[in-house]
């Protein structure tokens, strides 16, 4: 979180300080610090799409695997799970797409 708040502040400061410019040395300053607030986020992201990928790929092998030996648990767990993994690897497509 924090590291998205400080990238979000360096946005920030950099949009302030391209809209105040007074020349063109000080808007590519401005556009710079821009450019890396914005290289900063998107490599989080990542980093967190990642992780998602992750997450969703252990959903659907717990759910795969209930579905086949479902002891103890209602019959259609395992397909829940393995729908909500596919869910998650289909919003995950959509974001890399979009």
């Amino acid at each position: 979180f924090f590291d998205w708040w400080h990238s979000s502040m360096q946005e920030a400061i950099a949009l302030r300080d391209l809209h105040e410019a007074a020349n063109d040395e000080e808007r590519f300053e401005a556009a710079e610090e821009l450019r890396t607030a914005a290289m900063s986020k998107l490599q989080q992201l990542n980093a967190i799409k990642g992780r998602l990928r992750q997450q969703a790929q252990v959903v659907h092998t717990i759910g795969a695997r209930l579905a086949q030996q479902p002891s103890g648990t209602r019959p259609d767990e395992g397909e829940v799970l393995q729908g909500a993994a596919t869910k998650m690897e289909m919003l995950l497509a959509v974001i890399e797409d979009g």
